[in-house]
């Protein structure tokens, strides 16, 4: 019964971060700028989480690794969400949210090339198979390599070094303080960029509402993903997870409407399988 109610828990993450991938058009629509929504979706999340820290009596990391967290949030993840949120303003959320799901695979080329890992066979076969994938997905794209789709890739690339360097920092760190320190962070350094560009609110109440959605759903999903984590372990919940990019792309369908062909599903598909296949190769060195 733990299990279940644990992945039932990653899932509703998973639907919760899929959910923002096309909530931020919306916003967008109604006026607002990337690095808008950014700022009060990162520092409303972040106040909420490190309240939630101090009810909860959660230590707070220190010294060192509270600097860490703090770089990696206030420089490394202020760039890769900046970078995938401008490209949701400029390709289609369906295809960002699949292009996103490569970051795996760049783990696992940063583990090889920096770490010395060894790459097994089975792994340069996923590998493979996440060329393979991104190649029909971006293929019929009628703009091809746009600025949108290198955005995208670019999110993909620094979340994988995101993983890999908060991997190290977060190894005897409850993940609990360190997400609510990363976000405040994130939020704080959004608020500078914000004070020297300008706040760019919507100017409808859909994009308030659109805004507002997309902080409940980052407290929803980085609740939910914690509980369900101590559940059921790492690799059931980066393999629950990738149900993530197919919400996105259903609920770009529903809400925006938009519409990938079959080819770029096909290449969807093949990026997410690859993802399961690397986290099955990561369970067996365990």
């Amino acid at each position: 019964m733990q299990k279940i109610q644990g992945a039932l828990l990653i899932i509703i993450s998973s639907i919760a971060f899929g959910t923002m991938a096309v909530l931020a058009p919306l916003a967008y629509k109604a006026g607002a700028t990337p690095i808008t929504l950014l700022f009060l979706r990162f520092l409303i999340a972040g106040i909420i989480m490190v309240g939630w820290m101090l009810v909860a009596r959660i230590p707070f990391p220190r010294g060192k690794t509270l600097l860490g967290l703090i770089l990696i949030g206030g420089i490394w993840y202020v760039a890769q969400t900046l970078a995938y949120f401008t490209a949701l303003s400029m390709t289609a959320a369906g295809l960002v949210g699949l292009l996103l799901y490569l970051y795996p695979a760049v783990v696992a080329l940063i583990g090889a090339i920096a770490f010395k890992e060894h790459l097994t066979k089975p792994k340069l076969a996923a590998l493979g198979l996440a060329l393979l994938g991104t190649a029909f997905t971006l293929k019929p794209n009628g703009d091809g390599f746009s600025l949108g789709v290198l955005l995208a890739l670019t999110a993909a690339v620094l979340y994988a070094g995101y993983i890999v360097v908060g991997k190290i920092l977060m190894e005897d760190v409850d993940p609990r303080s360190a997400t609510a320190i990363i976000m405040l962070s994130t939020g704080v350094s959004f608020g500078g960029i914000v004070a020297l560009r300008g706040f760019q609110p919507p100017s409808e109440i859909s994009g308030w509402v659109a805004i507002a959605a997309t902080v409940l759903c980052s407290i929803i999903a980085l609740g939910t993903f914690f509980t369900g984590l101590e559940k059921v372990g790492s690799t059931n919940a980066a393999i629950l997870s990738t149900i993530e990019p197919f919400v996105t792309v259903g609920l770009a369908a529903w809400w925006l409407g938009e519409r990938l062909d079959q080819i770029q599903l096909l290449g969807g598909v093949l990026i997410l399988l690859a993802v399961v296949f690397l986290t099955q190769q990561e369970l067996k060195k365990t």
